[in-house]
């Protein structure tokens, strides 16, 4: 038999398999293979190069997929035409929970294409697009699959290119969400897309987790957070760690923590 057949026959009761760094060709014959390998949950396929071919064929193999729930395409040079058969898939898929896609090329136009799938009926409740150039027109086909009924719960958009009008996007669509962490580290949102934030806070009893670290946020900003941590009491984890955050926004964060110990665990 050939070196696949042996392989498979080796890990077909395998619920968890790892395919190594640099090994395109063992990729896509992973991703072809899925619907021989019933017992799989976890596959992780992170820094194979795999690229929108290997996207595609993992696509082909999720569109009929019934058993995987955690896929990780990490740092695999996938861009737009990979995202979007990555998309197509997850239309059909529902039981697919978690999907890493950190470090790929998928710019706005990608992301608008996987996540158009995203609807009330998908099962994804983790979804990971750091490191991905995504813009506000991404940020707003988020918040577009997040005010439709996503099931999402965690997203991620650390180390994009996100300023304030998407953070907006984001923000407002936190009302018709049940989304639990919301991780926008690294981006450019400042003062305003801090304070758009604030203003979903008051009002939203879904978020656990947000984090804005170094996002340019000043005095400004933080003062707004702090004032709607008062009216909120969801909110347990914020990380928010500024360096233009100077002694006025610092301490106002630090007076409105104090208030909610041990309820609130602020990262400044």
């Amino acid at each position: 038999c050939t070196d696949l057949e042996e392989t498979l026959r080796i890990i077909k009761s395998s619920t968890f398999l790892q395919v190594s760094k640099g090994s395109y060709a063992g990729a896509v014959d992973m991703a072809e293979a899925l619907p021989l390998l019933p017992q799989l949950r976890q596959l992780r396929l992170c820094g194979n190069g795999i690229g929108d071919r290997g996207a595609t064929a993992v696509g082909t193999a999720l569109s009929t997929n019934t058993n995987l729930k955690e896929l990780d395409l990490s740092c695999n040079q996938i861009e737009v035409v990979g995202a979007k058969a990555l998309g197509r898939a997850l239309s059909a898929n529902c039981t697919l929970e978690q999907l890493e896609l950190t470090g790929n090329d998928l710019w706005d136009n990608g992301v608008k294409g996987l996540l158009a799938a995203l609807t009330k009926d998908s099962g994804m409740t983790c979804l990971n697009l750091a490191s991905n150039k995504v813009s506000d027109e991404g940020a707003k086909a988020a918040a577009a699959a997040l005010s439709a009924g996503s099931s999402l719960r965690i997203l991620s958009l650390e180390r994009n290119k996100l300023g304030a009008e998407g953070a907006a996007s984001l923000a407002a669509a936190l009302a018709a969400t049940s989304l639990m962490e919301l991780r926008l580290g690294l981006n450019f949102i400042g003062d305003e897309g801090a304070a758009a934030f604030a203003e979903a806070l008051v009002t939203n009893s879904s978020l656990t987790e947000l984090r804005l670290e170094r996002n340019a946020i000043g005095d400004e900003g933080a003062q707004a957070v702090a004032r709607a941590l008062a009216l909120n009491s969801t909110l347990s984890s914020l990380h928010i760690s500024n360096h233009t955050i100077l002694n006025a926004g610092r301490a106002a964060l630090e007076s409105m923590q104090k208030e909610r110990q041990p309820s609130l665990k602020l990262k400044l």
